[in-house]
């Protein structure tokens, strides 16, 4: 039911002792307006020994007037529990006047599974022949060709900036021999300064 801003149908009942039923609760608001609503919830109490928490319940009427209604002729009603305690309830607007609706959202792909792309697609595959994986030996094999095509591919020989300068440089020499380049795969920083001083002496 749509609730405007200045129209409040929703009430809720307070007070009410913690060990009552919801069909103590609903008869006894029966007597006075039975017919008039068109939603109603209950929220039991609950005894501890920190705190009593007190029973509750909410009612949403099908017309504002109700409400005014209800709550001159229930407001104060007083319940009485098996020990003969008497609680009194206090009838209030609720704070959140909205209420839960009746039917929920079609969902207008329910049912439709079967003509659904991905479905459909499991559907044959697993219905059809079964794909069996090669043996252990061919699977190894297979792996050890990786592997060695990895190898090949990663650590192939280069030659460093530095060696080709200092190889360049000294082939414009005729009276001296080019020294010979030999590739590296890795060169770390000492071997790169040796290399250098030595290359220094040699050419001074």
């Amino acid at each position: 039911m749509a609730v405007t801003q200045d129209v409040r149908n929703k009430v809720v009942v307070r007070k009410l002792p913690p060990g009552i039923s919801q069909e103590e609760v609903q008869a006894a608001i029966d007597t006075v307006c039975q017919g008039k609503y068109d939603w109603f919830t209950f929220v039991p109490g609950k005894v501890s020994l920190k705190r009593v928490k007190h029973s509750r319940a909410y009612l949403n009427f099908l017309e504002a007037a109700e409400v005014l209604r209800f709550r001159a002729q229930f407001g104060g009603h007083a319940f009485v529990n098996k020990k003969g305690a008497q609680y009194k309830c206090t009838v209030e607007y609720a704070p959140y006047q909205k209420v839960p609706r009746d039917k929920a959202k079609e969902d207008p792909r329910e049912g439709t599974y079967e003509s659904d792309a991905d479905f459909m697609a499991f559907k044959q595959q697993a219905e059809g022949d079964p794909e069996f994986l090669p043996s252990a030996e061919v699977q190894l094999e297979l792996k050890e060709q990786a592997k060695k095509a990895l190898t090949e591919t990663s650590f192939k020989p280069k030659v460093t900036p530095l060696m080709q300068f200092l190889h360049d440089k000294h082939s414009l020499k005729p009276d001296k021999k080019a020294p010979i380049l030999v590739p590296v795969k890795k060169v770390n920083s000492a071997l790169i300064l040796t290399c250098v001083i030595f290359c220094s002496i040699y050419l001074s």
